[in-house]
C-alpha cells in the first residue's frame, strides 16, 4: 500500500437503507481537508435524506388523495364504454376493487414516490473524529457483476462499530489480510482508522509499517512554502511527498518556440523509472516543506536546465504576426485544427481557426464543443504565427 493516503481528523456517514446488510444501513463515508467535505456533492445524491414526519404524512396524503382521485375518474371513464378485454377486466373489480389493485390496498400500506427520504431519524447524517477503532468486522461481497454496460466492480462490506456497513475494494481488504487476522465471529483484530487514496476511501489497520508515513503525508498537506523563500539548491517536498532541487526562477518554451506568459518555478528530481536526473516545473502551492538540505548535484542539474529545449531553445523562432484580413477562406479544411493567436491585453492566446463568417474567424478553445458555443473573432486581430501557416494564408480570397 503507498503512503500517499490522507488520514483526515473528521469524517462524515451519510445512510441508505439495506436489507442485505447486517445493521439494515450502508453507509457512504466522506471526510473534511481542513476546507471543505471532498466528494460532498455525489454523497448528497446518494444519501437517504431526512424528513419530518409530520411533513412526511402531509405529503403522503396528498399524494394517496390525489393518485385516488385521479384513479376514480379514470375508472368512471371507462366503466361504461369499456371496448376492450383488458379494459373489462377493470371494470369488473369495481371501484373499490380496482382501487386497491392500482392505488394500495390501504392509506398504511401506500408507498407515497417523494424521493429518496425517510422518517426514520436513524438516517440522519452523523460526524465522527476520525480516531482508530477497534471493531470491525468483514461482512460479505458486493457487485462483481455485468449487464451489459452497467457493471459494478467487487467490493468487500465491513461492518463499523457504530452501527453501520461500507464498502472497501478488494485490494483494501488484500492489505488488510496482510497486516491483521481476521476471526470468524468476531471480525478484525486490532484498531483500524479510515484513509483516502485520492477519490477511494481505504481502511487502514493502526499496525500497518506504512501508517506513520500515511499521518506524516496528511500533515505535509497543511503546510506552504513562500515563492521568496526558494533557494537554489535546496531540497524541497511536494504535496506528493516527493523530494526535488529547486533550481531557478524562469521562463518556458513550448515546441513552437513560445514563450510563457509568467516565469515558471524549475525542479531537479531523480526519475523513479529510470533513475534518471529529470527537470520538470512545479506551481509553489505543490512545495509543501523545505528539508534545509542542499543538494551536492546541484550544478549537474543546472547544467542539464540549460540543456533542455524547454527551458532554453536552441533556436527561438522570429514571428512577424502578420495579420490575416481575408474575408472568408476558400476551404474549411486549410485551417482545421490549425494554432492561430489572438492578442488580448498584451498576451498571445491560442485558438484554433476553423470556420469564418464576414469578416469575423470562427475559433473554439476546445475540439469537441458544438457550433453554437464556438466565438467569432475580429479578423485584423487574428494572427498567423509561422512561415507554414502563413503560406496557408495565401489561400484565403480577398
Amino acid at each position: 500500500m503507498k503512503s500517499n493516503i490522507i488520514i483526515p481528523k473528521k469524517i462524515k456517514v451519510g445512510f441508505n437503507p439495506r436489507t442485505d446488510t447486517y445493521t439494515g444501513m450502508l453507509g457512504y463515508v466522506i471526510y473534511h481537508d481542513g476546507k471543505i467535505w471532498r466528494k460532498e456533492p455525489s454523497w448528497e445524491k446518494w444519501r437517504t435524506k431526512y424528513m419530518d414526519p409530520d411533513e412526511f404524512e402531509e405529503k403522503k396524503k396528498n399524494q394517496y388523495d390525489g393518485r385516488m382521485k385521479q384513479q376514480t375518474e379514470y375508472f368512471n371513464s371507462i366503466k361504461d364504454d369499456a371496448n376492450s378485454d383488458y379494459l373489462k377486466s377493470y371494470v369488473k373489480l369495481g371501484l373499490e376493487g380496482y382501487l386497491k389493485k392500482f392505488v394500495a390496498e390501504s392509506y398504511e400500506k401506500f408507498n407515497p414516490q417523494l424521493g429518496n427520504v425517510s422518517k426514520d431519524k436513524g438516517i440522519i447524517p452523523v460526524e465522527y473524529p476520525n480516531e482508530p477503532l477497534e471493531g470491525f468486522v468483514l461482512n460479505r461481497k458486493a457487485g462483481g457483476y455485468s449487464t451489459g454496460w452497467n457493471h459494478r466492480q467487487t467490493y468487500c462490506r465491513v461492518y463499523d462499530p457504530r452501527g453501520f456497513e461500507f464498502e472497501i475494494t478488494i485490494p483494501n481488504l488484500l492489505y488488510i489480510l496482510e497486516n491483521a487476522n481476521s476471526t470468524v465471529g468476531k471480525g478484525l483484530e486490532g484498531k483500524f482508522i479510515y484513509g483516502w487514496e485520492g477519490k477511494d476511501l481505504v481502511l487502514v489497520p493502526e499496525n500497518a509499517p506504512e501508517y506513520k508515513d500515511m499521518i506524516r503525508f496528511t500533515e505535509l498537506q497543511d503546510k506552504k512554502v513562500s515563492k521568496k523563500d526558494l533557494i537554489p539548491g535546496k531540497i524541497y517536498i511536494t504535496d506528493q511527498n516527493t523530494m526535488v532541487v529547486y533550481l531557478e526562477n524562469d521562463y518556458s518554451y513550448g515546441y513552437n518556440g513560445l514563450r510563457s506568459t509568467t516565469k515558471q518555478l524549475w525542479f531537479g528530481y531523480i526519475s523513479t523509472y529510470s533513475e534518471d536526473k529529470q527537470i520538470t516545473t512545479y506551481p509553489i502551492k505543490s512545495i509543501k516543506e523545505c528539508t534545509n538540505e542542499i543538494d551536492e548535484e546541484y550544478a549537474e542539474y543546472m547544467e542539464i536546465l540549460y540543456k533542455n529545449a524547454y527551458h532554453t531553445p536552441t533556436k527561438i523562432a522570429e514571428y512577424t504576426y502578420e495579420p490575416v484580413t481575408a474575408q472568408y477562406v476558400t476551404s474549411r479544411r486549410y485551417f482545421y485544427n490549425t494554432d492561430y493567436y489572438i492578442l488580448e491585453n498584451g498576451k498571445y492566446k491560442k485558438r484554433y481557426l476553423i470556420k469564418n463568417r464576414g469578416d469575423y474567424a470562427l475559433s473554439r478553445k476546445r475540439h469537441n464543443i458544438d457550433y453554437d458555443e464556438c466565438e467569432f473573432l475580429p479578423l485584423n486581430k487574428l494572427i498567423a504565427t509561422t512561415p507554414f501557416y502563413k503560406r496557408e494564408i495565401t489561400t484565403i480570397k480577398k
